[in-house]
C-alpha cells in the first residue's frame, strides 16, 4: 500500500499543475473591438410612429374646473 501512495501523489500533482487553467497575468487585446455597427441613425427611431392629434386645450376650461374643486 506505501508504494501506491508516491506514484498517486505525484499523477495528482501532475494533473494540478495541467489542469489549473491559463497561467500568467491577463493581457488585453491586440487591438480593440468596435463599438455598435457604424454611425447612429437616429431617424429611423421615429419613422413608423403615428402620433395622435390632440384637441386644443381652452385655458378658460382649466380655470373653471380650478374653481369648481371642493375643498
Amino acid at each position: 500500500m506505501r508504494w501506491i501512495v508516491g506514484p498517486l501523489f505525484i499523477c495528482l500533482a501532475l494533473v494540478w499543475i495541467v489542469g489549473c487553467g491559463v497561467k500568467g497575468d491577463p493581457l488585453p487585446p491586440e487591438r480593440p473591438s468596435e463599438l455598435g455597427r457604424g454611425k447612429p441613425a437616429y431617424n429611423r427611431g421615429s419613422t413608423g410612429i403615428i402620433y395622435p392629434e390632440l384637441p386644443p386645450i381652452n385655458r378658460e376650461s382649466l380655470e373653471e374646473e380650478e374653481e369648481n374643486v371642493p375643498e
